[in-house]
């Protein structure tokens, strides 16, 4: 992550503190003033880090690493610094406020807190305890370098849910226990879990898997290659669908493939795009599942994931029968008429003709002995039964449509 970038958030993480609600009184705007005293980071240097009590993220390089060794979610730190700025000040706790009673009081039960590190600072945000008789709480902020300490009491914005006229929605510790949670998140959440999340769009990708036979896709033209039959259109919007859906896919997990000898074994697929590899694989160590390698990262993901990467090239297909018009004839082997019907009426005929088929292949005219018959204007379909399903051979373009499903 660019630093520039990572310095313009943290800013936003220590301006919170300087943020009072909206109040119009001189004396309030004298304590504003008072409390842009709470910290100075002008002269501090570059950020080194990030860290709470559950999760680490320090720099290496131009970037921050999770755990020193994981690359940083972009949206999960939008996300993290996005509730961070819902803190609010009130106000800030006087000297003689501070008697060893009142810090009781105050100090948390818990270690919740976010330390910021700086070249030359660092500060420490830590989360007091709530007060008895309204949503707000102690805030105790620490600036590391100096030694010094200050108390305030703040309040988290815009999260209570329940009805206005509830008489115990100014105790509520809804907000209190949504602020614990923001400063408890483990390393987990800051983890980039897009495996594919290094991929540049190529003319073409190359699709291998070890159900379906290897192909490839023109991401300009829209087309596969082996290409489509003649006859059988492909559909614009799958191709964007799956280009698109490459670049938001999410993993369960993040592991480093750090053996000598790599513990990824059976592979179930490869996705080529330009020069660079995404390979599935089955096991990882102990770990039974679908796993990608993706140079030194292994990104466990659901099965979903790993269908919708290896989609059968006829997904990219118009597997559906053309027909002239919306009335039909069905007639048996022996040319006699069983049913006379329009697409839409409720029967198993009409939606058989305005569904996809399974799959389409070319027929290359060899014999096909029929059940039935479907004229629909100049058009004749032939049909039967097979052991795997049902075919319906289209006779002026010579090809099969295969349904999973029967006619009795």
């Amino acid at each position: 992550m660019r630093n520039l970038v990572f310095l313009g958030i943290i800013s936003l993480l220590i301006g919170y503190i300087y943020f009072f609600e909206e109040k119009k009184t001189i004396e309030e705007y004298k304590n504003r003033a008072q409390a842009e005293k709470l910290l100075d980071i002008k002269n501090a240097g570059q950020i080194l880090y990030l860290k709470g009590e559950n999760f680490s993220l320090a720099k290496e390089g131009e970037e921050f690493l999770v755990e020193g060794k994981f690359r940083v979610s972009n949206k999960a730190l939008d996300r993290f610094f996005k509730e961070l700025m819902n803190l609010k000040v009130q106000r800030v706790l006087k000297e003689d406020e501070l008697s060893s009673t009142t810090l009781k009081h105050i100090l948390p039960e818990n270690n919740s807190f976010i330390e910021v590190g700086f070249e030359k600072s660092k500060v420490r945000l830590k989360i007091g305890k709530k007060l008895n008789f309204a949503q707000t709480f102690y805030l105790i902020v620490e600036n590391l370098a100096t030694q010094s300490t200050k108390y305030v009491v703040a309040k988290y914005h815009n999260t209570y849910t329940g009805s206005a006229q509830d008489k115990e929605q100014h105790r509520s510790d809804m907000s209190y226990n949504q602020v614990l949670k923001l400063f408890n998140l483990e390393s987990n959440f800051f983890k980039e879990l897009i495996p594919l999340y290094n991929l540049k769009l190529e003319k073409k990708l190359v699709i291998k898997s070890y159900r379906n036979k290897a192909y490839e896709i023109d991401t300009e033209l829209k087309e596969t290659l082996p290409k489509a039959p003649e006859g059988v259109e492909y559909i614009d919007a799958r191709f964007t669908e799956y280009i698109a859906g490459l670049t938001q896919l999410k993993a369960l997990a993040v592991f480093m493939n750090e053996a000598k000898k790599s513990t990824l074994r059976e592979r179930l697929g490869e996705l080529i795009v330009g020069e660079k590899s995404y390979q599935f694989y089955k096991y990882f160590g102990n770990k039974i599942g679908y796993f990608i390698l993706n140079g030194k990262y292994i990104y466990q993901v659901e099965p979903k994931v790993f269908r919708f990467v290896f989609r059968p090239q006829q997904f990219f297909w118009k597997k559906s029968l053309h027909l002239a018009g919306s009335e039909f004839e069905i007639k048996d082997h022996q040319d006699r008429t069983l049913l006379k019907s329009k697409l839409g009426d409720k029967n198993i005929w009409a939606n058989l003709l305005v569904r996809e088929a399974y799959q389409v292949k070319e027929n290359y005219k060899k014999a096909f002995t029929p059940e039935y018959k479907i004229l629909n204007e100049k058009q004749t379909f032939l049909v039967r039964n097979t052991e795997s399903g049902l075919e319906v051979l289209d006779l002026d373009k010579d090809l099969i449509f295969h349904y999973l499903e029967k006619i009795k």
